[in-house]
């Protein structure tokens, strides 16, 4: 008898409401290779509950974190608070990236352990391919020609060489013809 007391106190335990709920984002899950998705993780929590949130800046797979994680808290009804923290992911080649798992802990032991989920980075499309082409012709700086022909440059920075060689030479000409010193014979 005892016995099932416990399995069911144990299964009433279970069912209860945590007093932490962890939720994990991540938008979206499938990105081509320039596109920057999002991972959040969402904590609500008891206002008066401290929570540890993990840093996950290198737990994205190689996938490097684009700036500073942005945190925010919020006050939700029964005196219980939102903490969000997302990062911006940087994607730079296409590959499936398998995200660690978030782990939020608190005191007194308390600990919450969320699976991620993976992101895909693909290739980009054809019509993604058209626009992108498209978008480059418009924001790629124009290559601007030289003013100047291209033998023009190459004779007026040889006339320049010429001339600072000249006044190089000239001055140490000069220096070498100074004044002449007469030794001085002692008795």
């Amino acid at each position: 008898m005892h016995f099932l007391a416990g399995i069911a106190l144990a299964i009433l335990g279970a069912a209860t409401t945590a007093p932490v709920d962890v939720h994990v984002f991540l938008t979206p899950p499938e990105v081509p290779y320039y596109r920057q998705p999002s991972f959040t993780i969402q904590v609500d929590s008891p206002a008066d509950l401290e929570v540890q949130l993990p840093d996950m800046s290198k737990k994205f797979g190689g996938i490097e974190v684009y700036g500073e994680p942005k945190r925010s808290t919020t006050a939700l009804e029964d005196k219980r608070v939102r903490t969000e923290v997302t990062y911006v992911l940087d994607p730079v080649k296409p590959g499936d990236y398998s995200i660690e798992p978030v782990t939020v802990t608190w005191e007194p032991g308390g600990k919450a352990e969320v699976p991620s989920p993976a992101l895909r980075v693909r290739d980009l499309t054809p019509e993604e391919e058209k626009s992108l082409a498209r978008f480059e012709q418009i924001a790629l700086p124009q290559k601007r020609g030289s003013p100047l022909a291209p033998w023009m440059a190459w004779a007026l920075g040889g006339t320049v060489l010429a001339v600072a060689l000249a006044l190089l030479a000239l001055r140490f000409l000069r220096r070498g013809r100074g004044p002449e010193l007469k030794a001085i014979r002692e008795p």
